[in-house]
């Protein structure tokens, strides 16, 4: 277990009154709107990173409660100090916990995917404590809801039961045909899910018997509460908003794949997240586009969005947080997850595993890499970005690709004092071959600049970066910055349409970086490289030879053989 913090917590500053919203179920409340009116101010910054290095594809949403976070990881229970991410107590279960935890009354109900349902002695901030283990028929992977002392489940074999959160007296009422999707939704006097069959169902728990089930399409995603009387499921080919009272749809609105997350509703607008990375806005009355993201900037997703007051929150199967405006889709701060592991051109890929949850001043997020980040506005951020691999771009003489790394100025000039430093009186000193400012041919058809970019405070901040080109501002189409992995490219020379040749002319060029993050901190880089166009065209890169192993005992091969037994 591993917890990397940025600053010590004598740095962390009050976070003022913005901090008051707790989050005990899953999406806020039990009608899973995924709305929550609490407001942070965004740009946000790392203000602890907690890593147990388990696998986070079987992790639940945390909940927050005062100055605790409650996260469950496979079979593990953590409670973690809200200010620095320091574990208070850990609980080991036997068995995956895929549905989120409920707190109520002091207490934490945990359900386990083998059907394992145990309360924990929340209010102890000492020590994890077993109040209770009730065994149910089927595994349970999706979240309850509380009626008064009652808190529901449906299994994942159908079973409909509740348990009195007092006495944990365990009563059976129903069973359908399959488990939920991911949460059940109180309405009135009815519980709602989507059944693993793709099925809507409606539960009147007052009478205890089913009121309707109803097929809504192929891949409905759970419902979430519209209004009143009506909830609203999307579905590989539409989304739908259902009346309560029968199950029947009000309208459809076709010609919209889904991702499997449920619908957040908010500002009475309905905000879907979509498998070809977007995110959609609809009018509930008719199911009208209000809104959607840019081609530009691609959001995949899994799971679905969070409105937190006037910001919408994402995090996406690549490892990035985005912050938009909820009207608008604006994009106002966006960050990398753990850009130190995750930058670069065969850097692994680990998935945000939940939409990113706020409450009590912190947004919180996890990674399928195994770390839980909490993110605050008022978190201290010093560092300054980074550059990763810069290096010129461009084709060999058989059109193959090529490149080398570039060393900025100031760094090469470090490496020929060390040098020179190094080297004896009466010694040339030896210059690294790094350390000499590069010379390249500009009649190339293409020729690029491009670094990887992160920071692990604030995140880099894309749309403020400046380029200059030999002291002058560089033009902005040729400069370009992706969200997706971080890859920033500058085109010297970009394929014109037309076929037209272009040639960078001779003589020393610099190219000049100011990369900001979004707390202000700045990191300038410049980078000199001489162009010399009587230079022969660039030769193909030889490719990596691997060590060839021979025969045990061959000269230069493998390793002597070991000598025969007697």
């Amino acid at each position: 277990m591993r917890l990397r913090r940025l600053l010590a917590v004598a740095l962390v500053l009050a976070a003022g009154a913005g901090r008051a919203a707790d989050m005990t179920t899953g999406r806020f409340d039990l009608g899973r709107s995924g709305f929550t009116a609490e407001k942070l101010a965004p740009p946000l910054a790392l203000l602890w990173q907690f890593t147990t290095g388990e696998d986070k594809s079987y992790s639940s949403l945390p909940l927050v409660v005062g100055n605790r976070v409650f996260y469950c990881s496979l079979g593990n229970v953590y409670s973690l100090d809200a200010e620095t991410g320091e574990v208070l107590w850990q609980f080991e279960t036997r068995f995956v916990i895929r549905a989120t935890p409920f707190y109520h009354d002091g207490k934490l109900f945990v359900c386990t995917a083998r059907g394992e349902l145990m309360v924990l002695d929340a209010a102890d901030e000492c020590e994890a404590r077993l109040l209770n283990l009730i065994e149910a028929q089927g595994g349970l992977s999706s979240d309850p809801v509380l009626i008064g002392d009652l808190l529901y489940y449906v299994s994942d074999r159908g079973l409909v039961f509740s348990v009195n959160t007092k006495t944990y007296q365990k009563t059976d009422h129903d069973r359908f045909t399959s488990g939920p999707k991911q949460h059940v939704l109180l309405m009135d006097n009815y519980l709602l899910f989507t059944g693993t069959d793709n099925i809507l169902y409606c539960w009147d728990h007052r009478r205890k018997r089913r009121l309707w089930s109803k097929t809504q399409g192929a891949l409905v995603t759970p419902p979430a509460r519209l209004d009143d009387s009506s909830v609203v499921v999307a579905t590989r080919d539409g989304v739908r908003k259902v009346k309560l009272t029968s199950g029947n749809p009000e309208w459809v609105k076709p010609g919209i794949t889904a991702s499997r997350a449920a619908p957040t509703v908010a500002h009475n607008r309905i905000y879907i997240a979509t498998r070809d990375a977007k995110i959609l806005v609809l009018d509930p009355r008719r199911g009208d586009l209000v809104a959607e993201t840019s081609p530009d900037w691609p959001m995949p997703t899994n799971d679905g969005v969070t409105i937190a007051d006037t910001d919408l929150y994402v995090g996406t199967i690549d490892g990035n947080i985005y912050c938009l405006d909820a009207a608008t889709l604006a994009a106002r701060w966006y960050y990398r997850c753990d850009p130190m592991v995750t930058v670069g051109n065969e850097a692994p890929k680990y998935q945000v595993a939940f939409p990113p949850l706020v409450a009590n001043g912190c947004l919180l997020a996890a990674t399928t890499q195994g770390s839980l980040f909490c993110f605050r506005a008022d978190a201290v951020d010093v560092g300054k970005p980074r550059l990763y691999l810069p290096q010129i771009a461009t084709t060999a003489v058989d059109k193959s690709p090529w490149a080398q790394a570039l060393y900025d100025d100031e760094l090469r000039s470090a490496m020929r004092e060390e040098a020179e430093a190094a080297a004896e009186d009466d010694e040339e000193p030896e210059i690294p071959v790094e350390a000499e400012q590069p010379k390249l041919p500009g009649k190339q058809p293409t020729f690029r600049f491009e670094t990887y970019l992160y920071d692990e405070g604030s995140g880099v901040d894309l749309e403020h970066i400046r380029v200059t080109w030999d002291g002058q501002p560089y033009v902005h189409e040729l400069i370009e910055a992706k969200h997706d992995n971080y890859l920033m490219v500058v085109w010297l020379i970009k394929p014109n349409s037309d076929g037209a040749r272009q040639i960078l002319a001779n003589g020393d060029h610099t190219l000049s970086l100011t990369v900001p993050d979004f707390k202000g901190n700045l990191v300038k880089r410049d980078f000199t490289f001489t162009i010399d166009n009587s230079l022969p065209p660039l030769e193909p890169l030889k490719p990596k030879v691997e060590p060839q192993m021979g025969p045990p005992g061959a000269p230069g091969a493998g390793p002597e053989a070991p000598p025969a037994a007697p």
